[in-house]
């Protein structure tokens, strides 16, 4: 997979031998990950990475994982030199067309902060009311809103 957008930017699976450099991304971006997540995802096929093809340097990511046979959001995150250029709308259009391919009927997202919030209900994310929240589901969300997409 590999989209290319504007200005010399692409997405594309992320591989398995730059996890620490991606785990030190997401941590530049406030959303620290583990390199050995990253590790494990990326070998799956499941990890999405914004490039700058003019620095040739990552400049996002995007992890996905399953839980109960939902897709889950582990991280989705861009440097903040690099925001609201369309990059993270581009790797959320990524992980909802994998998620499609691989016959996921549904995504899930905890953010962080309110800004990410408010970037994943423009597209069309909703909240899960926590009284109908499956358990596992509430677990990931450890008190904070769970966002749901239908795939």
């Amino acid at each position: 997979m590999k989209r290319e957008l504007a200005d010399g930017i692409t997405i594309r699976f992320g591989a398995v031998d730059e996890a620490p450099r991606l785990a030190l991304i997401a941590r530049r971006a406030g959303v620290p990950i583990d390199a050995e997540i990253i590790d494990a995802f990326a070998a799956a096929g499941r990890v999405f990475v914004a490039q700058d093809l003019v620095g040739d340097v990552p400049i996002g990511l995007a992890a996905v994982g399953e839980l109960d046979g939902i897709l889950a959001v582990e991280s989705l995150c861009v440097l903040p030199d690099w925001r609201c250029r369309g990059i993270g709308s581009a790797l959320l259009t990524s992980i909802e067309e994998y998620g499609r391919w691989a016959f996921f009927g549904q995504a899930l997202i905890v953010p962080r902060t309110a800004p990410a919030a408010e970037f994943l209900f423009r597209r069309g994310w909703l909240t899960i009311d926590s009284g109908r929240m499956p358990p596992d589901v509430a677990r990931i969300g450890n008190g904070n809103a769970v966002l749901t997409r239908r795939l």
